[in-house]
């Protein structure tokens, strides 16, 4: 076999998986020790962790592409996924279906529907596409792919696009379609610049990734702190609901689908700032504001990692996965807030009438007071 032939054969046979382990949430907290990707792997050599960092061979990869909807901080990335996102504007129509109903490429093929994400179904819709997922019950039971969850999981996805899309008043269906009903494929309409465009873009695809029009304006920062679905969910619900008032955005989501987990205080929270210290995004925060200390959440860069909550001293956390769309695109929410004040002993600020050194100083002095006593 040439050297030729060989290097052919392994760059035709090569991953459509993106991996950058710099994301990894266990290379930026020690507390979080997930190991979502590993579990779901089926191939034991292909992801190992190894003194808390993540190890990927992609030569025992094969290509299920379960991390990359497992993992909620962007470390494997689905090239493939980005392209057809990117190629959709040239589709009559977008139809999902798994890559086994549609072997042919016709349609929009994941590897698997617990692939499909609300971003996905928004992007489609702001492109003004008629969306269609097709879902095969016993090709579906037979896949080693199998979740028992899926069913659940696309009636969610509709239910939540649907509401969303409601509020534009947007005229084309989301419709489900069953088993081996017929569909024609998504019909590709080009003018002959379209048609140039879309060559170039394939083309040039197979050596250099183009950046999607959703990833354009946003810093390095919010790159860093968020994953791919939720820069493609922000960019889709200030394009879609940028001339709906604030009372059209309260409708609530199921953000567990995204990876982002709104957080809960309890009144066992003294605002110490351990939970904001630890967190690998910045997804949480603290402020002082007109005598008050504020802990707030930029929800958009949470991971749901748990980390705030396994560091907290007080137990004072709590996360809920049922979130306003209102609240998805604010800056921030504050979570939990209280009363500044000037101690009474030494006149430093403080959330308490006598500060923690004023405090730990009486312990002192009564503890040298009892001893020479």
């Amino acid at each position: 076999m040439s050297l030729a032939f060989k290097l052919l054969s392994s760059w035709l046979s090569r991953s459509s998986i993106h991996f950058d382990d710099s994301r990894c949430i266990n290379n930026r907290n020690k507390y979080v020790n997930c190991t979502k990707c590993v579990d779901v792997c089926p191939s034991p050599k292909a992801l190992v962790i190894q003194d808390q960092k993540i190890l990927y061979d992609v030569n025992y990869c094969t290509d299920c592409k379960k991390c990359t909807y497992t993992c909620n901080s962007s470390v494997f990335i689905d090239i493939d996924l980005i392209q057809k996102l990117k190629n959709i504007k040239y589709q009559k129509s977008v139809t999902f279906s798994c890559q086994k109903i549609d072997k042919e490429k016709k349609f929009f093929p994941l590897t698997c529907l617990l692939q499909l994400k609300l971003p996905h179904i928004l992007y489609a819709a702001l492109k003004d596409k008629e969306i269609r997922i097709k879902y095969d019950k016993n090709l579906c039971y037979t896949c080693s792919n199998f979740n028992e969850n899926i069913i659940d999981h696309i009636k969610n996805l509709i239910q939540d696009a649907s509401n969303i899309l409601e509020k534009i008043q947007y005229q084309k269906k989301i419709t489900m379609i069953f088993n081996n009903q017929n569909l024609n494929s998504d019909e590709k309409i080009f003018s002959r610049s379209d048609f140039f465009k879309y060559i170039a873009n394939n083309t040039t695809n197979a050596t250099s990734e183009v950046l999607p029009d959703w990833n354009k304006k946003i810093s390095l920062k919010e790159k860093l702190n968020r994953n791919e679905e939720n820069i493609l969910l922000e960019y889709c619900l200030k394009q879609l609901l940028k001339d709906v008032d604030g009372s059209g955005k309260n409708l609530m989501i199921d953000s567990s689908s995204i990876g982002i987990a709104k957080t809960k205080i309890n009144s066992n929270c003294d605002l110490c700032g351990i939970c904001v210290a630890h967190c690998p995004t910045g997804s949480l925060l603290i402020k002082k504001s007109d005598n008050k200390v504020f802990l707030s959440q930029q929800l958009m860069n949470c991971m749901d990692c748990f980390a705030c909550k396994k560091t907290c001293p007080k137990e004072a956390i709590e996360f809920e996965y049922n979130v306003s769309v209102n609240d998805l695109m604010k800056d921030q929410i504050d979570l939990y807030e209280k009363q500044l004040y000037f101690c009474e002993k030494c006149g430093e600020v403080s959330q308490n009438k006598i500060c923690d050194e004023c405090k730990r100083k009486d312990r002192l002095e009564n503890d040298m007071f009892q001893f020479f006593a």
